[in-house]
């Protein structure tokens, strides 16, 4: 009992003291490169099995791999956001908007027949 509550403290202060000092070499430590084979002392000693795989095998970890470039990301993401061809676009005759089929113009209560008076006049030119 004794013994699991030294390990567990000797683990906390170990926590404690890599989370304020993080290690010499974090970049070849995350890699899976132990860090007692490039000369610096490996603060975890669990991965020192691990020491006998070279550095070019470690480092395959640290390399950024693309899978897409950017040019076919872009195309992507362009064809994602661009304006939708939509065939419900028209040119509302009383507003001279253009406008979806199914809906109203902003102001659609002055165009009922008991305020026709607050309407705006129709608009003579046409917008294209």
């Amino acid at each position: 009992m004794l013994a699991a509550i030294r390990n567990s403290a000797i683990c906390a202060l170990r926590r404690q003291v890599d989370r304020f000092f993080p290690p010499l070499a974090p970049q070849l430590s995350l890699a899976g490169f132990p860090c007692d084979a490039a000369g610096i002392l490996n603060p975890y000693p669990f991965f020192a099995e691990e020491s006998n795989s070279s550095f070019e095998d470690s480092l395959w970890f640290a390399v950024p791999k693309k899978k897409v470039s950017r040019g076919k990301k872009r195309m992507k993401t362009t064809l994602q956001k661009r304006i939708k061809l939509r065939d419900n676009i028209v040119i509302d005759k009383r507003t001279g908007e253009l406008t979806l089929k199914h809906k109203l113009p902003y102001n659609w209560k002055n165009y009922l027949p008991g305020n026709a008076e607050y309407a705006p006049p129709p608009s003579i030119e046409r917008p294209w």
